[in-house]
């Protein structure tokens, strides 16, 4: 702050940083400690303001000894402005102003200059309407402040509700200043931006701040900022009533929204089948916030913000949000990978034990086999997919409907297809074992279908770890807990066969090599057709 002195002995920056503190409903808990220290409480504007009155000597409990308060008025963008009403003396109160630059310079009649107040111009209006744009241009937050005296004999006809409604109160005022704030923006906040894209999230701005402030952000972070991407609330209600939703899509900036418009603007999105997550800090934005499909608060704001929104960014880096969607991703698909996997063995198993009992058939698998294969053998592969990496394709994948179900049509699809060509196999196997004598396997056609189920579990799971590729486009090497999942299933599959205790239990014999042979063949094929039918699935898709 410059050191200037009025006339009057007060400088007119400690008018205006005096009218923005009586304004403001922030304040500072210990006042007392070094300013390094402070805890302040508020709108993030208002803190900043209260901030800046604090550290140039403003304490607005001293302000009130003097000019005690009548009444006060918060900011509320229905009304653009806040507003404190104080007694002067016994015959005069003053009304003091702050809010949107455009509406106090429309209502004010006079100009302080430093102490002396003279008729506001024109050309002067004009001179500090253009001054109000040019900050604005640059990504400043801009607001003005003023007052107005009135005779003491109207604080009986006057309280907060009264002040709000009465148009003739907010009039001729007496200009003070123009106060610019600058919210620097987060370093991390354009590659935020920019990666949410990439993963097919769309960033949209929705402000009560004017439209070249808005522009100038969203041009600074990465969004799109052509005036055909910004619509400010005036407009938007005629949209809205006109039905027409073409404009929609090309919108990526809101500006000068109500609280009430940022609700409908999140309804609009979620009545078209999108999830919204919105991102405030102040008490206004909690009713969209509460509307939306997640809430996230910021830390720095207001307790109210935070108790309502279901996440809260501690460290206020936006990045969190972008690994937190990766993250969710990972967690969905390998949910669907587990399902996949568990759902198709289940379904050979059914298969070819009703219809082994249908044909006549022995029974192919005995209840401790199925046992040993569904927990055993698939059990440490299941756990195994909690710790899949992400491949390329779910980073890059469009996000998922609302309401899109985890077992979705491309994993029944799959399902079906695994299921159907792996007991189809295993079905001939045992059509060619019990009606032919192609294949000889003496007395141990259970243990032959044991090994063949359990050694096929073992390795489909790496066709599972991609359902969307064939296994020759990733990497399947990728997950260490898997490889081991799948050597220690090796290696008890092994002692099923080769144990004598886990024989008595079990009711399997060791295979020799001939029936080996045949585990792997059929094997071999199930898999080999299972990657074939994923990359024709893929290729169709793509």
């Amino acid at each position: 702050l410059e050191k200037r002195k009025s006339t009057s002995g007060q400088r007119f920056e400690m008018l205006a940083l005096k009218i923005a503190a009586l304004c403001s409903e922030a304040f500072i808990e210990n006042p007392d400690d070094k300013p390094d220290s402070w805890i302040l409480r508020g709108r993030p504007t208002e803190k900043a303001l209260i901030y800046a009155a604090a550290l140039a000597g403003i304490q607005p409990e001293k302000i009130l000894q003097d000019e005690p308060q009548i009444t006060k008025i918060p900011f509320n963008p229905a009304h653009k402005y806040s507003t404190s009403f104080n007694k002067l003396s016994e015959t005069e109160n003053t009304l003091y102003f702050m809010g949107a630059p455009e509406l106090i310079l429309e209502k004010s009649v006079i100009v302080n200059i430093e102490g002396k107040e003279k008729k506001l111009t024109v050309a002067e209006i004009e001179k500090l309407s253009k001054q109000y744009l040019k900050l604005s241009e640059q990504g400043y937050r801009v607001l003005a402040v003023g007052y107005k005296k009135t005779p003491a004999k109207m604080v009986s006809a006057i309280d907060g509700t009264l002040l709000a409604a009465d148009n003739s109160l907010v009039s001729e005022m007496t200009f003070v200043a123009l106060i610019a704030l600058f919210d620097p923006l987060r370093p991390d906040l354009p590659k935020a931006i920019s990666f949410c894209q990439k993963i097919g999230v769309r960033p949209i701005i929705v402000t009560g701040d004017n439209r070249l402030i808005a522009q100038s952000v969203a041009a600074k972070i990465g969004i799109e900022a052509k005036d055909e991407n910004i619509i400010e609330g005036g407009q938007l209600d005629d949209h809205f009533q006109a039905g027409n939703e073409e404009w929609f899509d090309k919108i990526s900036i809101f500006a000068k929204i109500s609280p009430f418009q940022k609700s409908q603007i999140i309804e609009k999105y979620q009545g078209r089948g999108q999830i919204v997550a919105m991102i405030g800090d102040g008490i206004n934005d909690t009713p969209a916030m509460k509307k939306a499909n997640v809430g996230i608060a910021v830390a720095a704001g207001s307790d109210v913000a935070k108790e309502t929104s279901e996440i809260v960014l501690l460290n206020n880096d936006f990045t969190t949000l972008t690994e937190s969607i990766i993250e969710g991703r990972i967690a969905l698909d390998n949910m669907r990978k587990v399902i996949t996997y568990a759902i198709s063995d289940n379904f050979v198993e059914i298969i070819i034990i009703l219809l082994s009992l249908l044909a006549g058939w022995p029974l192919p698998l005995l209840g401790a086999q199925i046992i040993w294969i569904n927990l055993v053998e698939s059990g440490l592969v299941n756990m195994s997919f909690a710790f899949e990496f992400p491949h390329h394709d779910i980073v890059r994948s469009t996000p998922a409907e609302n309401k899109t179900p985890i077992l979705n049509s491309r994993t029944k699809r799959l399902v079906l297809t695994i299921g159907i060509t792996t007991t189809v196999l295993v079905s001939a196997l045992l059509f060619i074992i019990n009606q032919t004598n192609y294949l000889d396997v003496g007395g141990n056609l259970s243990s032959l279908i044991f090994a063949t189920i359990s050694l096929n579990t073992l390795l489909f799971s790496f066709s599972c770890k991609s359902l969307n590729k064939p296994i020759w486009k990733i990497n399947p090497f990728s997950n260490r807990y898997q490889l081991l999942a799948f050597f220690v299933g090796l290696g008890l599959l092994f002692a099923a066969l080769y144990v004598e205790s886990l024989n008595l239990l079990l009711k399997t014999s060791p295979l020799n090599l001939h029936q080996w042979t045949i585990v792997l063949i059929v094997v071999a094929i199930n898999l080999t057709l299972i990657e074939l039918f994923k990359w024709l699935f893929t290729n169709r898709r793509g």
